[in-house]
């Protein structure tokens, strides 16, 4: 007589998202992810301002861009994982993302065209006229 062995579904293998930041490619394409979302949620519910320091290549922009995905609605990609069913997908939120990375420590002066520039795509999102920058670094009012 033979042995009956248990069949065992194959299982995907999910690749690692090495060098990816955007929380879209991870969920849309198949990386494994470990759920953070649970954080996320505390996060928003009890907190105020936060200040996020983590080492180098330790997932600040994922989770920065995770939160981009929440507040902007994007539910499709939040299927499945903690905070699905416990948020209001109906609410949309504007979402402004400056990175501190375009800019030279040495050269303080270059902080304020390089973040008005950087706002543009932000303010045209929400509908906002191009006028509202703030006054220049040093100008009087």
């Amino acid at each position: 007589m033979r042995e009956r062995r248990a069949t065992v579904p194959a299982m995907t293998r999910l690749r690692l998202p090495i060098g990816i930041q955007t929380f879209r490619t991870i969920r849309e394409e198949g990386y494994y992810y470990v759920d953070k979302t649970p954080d996320v949620r505390r996060l928003a519910k009890d907190g105020t301002h936060y200040f996020l320091s983590r080492p180098r290549r330790f997932g600040k922009s994922l989770f920065l861009d995770t939160l981009k995905e929440l507040f902007e609605g994007s539910e499709p990609l939040f299927r499945g994982l903690a905070i699905h069913d416990c948020w209001d997908w109906s609410a949309r939120h504007p979402v402004v993302r400056l990175s501190f990375g375009v800019v030279p420590s040495t050269c303080p002066a270059y902080c304020t065209p390089t973040y008005r520039n950087s706002s543009r795509p932000s303010k045209l999102a929400m509908g906002l006229p191009r006028s509202t920058a703030p006054p220049r670094v040093g100008s009087q009012p």
